[in-house]
């Protein structure tokens, strides 16, 4: 498990160069090039801002994908049982590699009766959520009271939050790093980053880039994004 430091009362958001992390022994440059967005903002979702602890049950939606690898990974290293949503067989084997204990593959039905069939009914404590849409509103419903829905993106659109919500005793959770002072935007990197490394030395968390591509391929590698044929990372490596 991982201790935090507390963070005083929000300040406006100020704009300016983020703190600048040497690439540690041992990781490609590669690796290196598709580290640190997925595993601090994964971190302060699923971590900071999530709280998941050892013991919960973590639903995490678009599982596959650069943040999604980054969540799986780091709940299982907090010591959670991680389910994983995704959109095929092969990012169900993608994601189970990460350390998922369940791998669901929706298939863009309903994602709350896919995730029950898998495991049963015994429901979430935290839903990581970087997709929302109509994704994200049935997964809510896998919640146990006190539940966490932890909402840090919107790629399956945005949409209406039900207001009667509340009566179920859940806590919607906005996580994005931007939103904070500068400085201390600056020390939750470093807290994020000496953390992540600490796993990944450990073991617990390997780098989410599962492609380099040149740069000839970026357009090609721009469609499979949108198509959602991609998994983890894509890497351009620029001569």
């Amino acid at each position: 498990a991982v201790t935090m430091q507390p963070w005083g009362s929000l300040a406006p958001i100020s704009v300016g160069v983020g703190p600048v992390f040497e690439v540690p022994d041992g990781m490609s440059d590669a690796d290196a090039a598709g580290f640190v967005i997925p595993a601090h903002t994964g971190f302060h979702a699923a971590i900071r801002r999530g709280r998941v602890q050892a013991g919960e049950r973590v639903v995490v939606l678009g599982a596959a994908g650069g943040l999604g690898s980054a969540m799986v990974q780091l709940a299982a290293a907090q010591g959670a049982e991680v389910v994983a949503v995704v959109g095929d067989d092969e990012k169900a084997a993608h994601a189970r590699s990460l350390g998922a204990a369940t791998a669901v593959v929706h298939g863009g039905g309903d994602v709350a009766r896919a995730v029950r069939e898998a495991i049963g009914a015994e429901p979430a404590h935290v839903v990581p959520d970087p997709v929302q849409g109509e994704m994200g509103a049935s997964a809510r419903t896998l919640l146990a009271p006190d539940g966490r829905w932890v909402v840090c993106g919107h790629a399956g659109g945005l949409r209406p939050i039900d207001p009667h919500f509340y009566m179920a005793n859940h806590t919607i959770v906005g996580a994005t790093l931007g939103g904070y002072s500068r400085d201390v935007m600056r020390a939750m990197e470093r807290e994020a980053q000496d953390a992540v490394v600490a796993w990944w030395r450990a073991g617990k968390f390997r780098p989410v880039t599962t492609e380099v591509v040149t740069f000839a391929d970026v357009p090609a590698a721009c469609t499979a994004l949108a198509e959602r044929r991609t998994k983890g990372r894509v890497v351009v490596q620029v001569p």
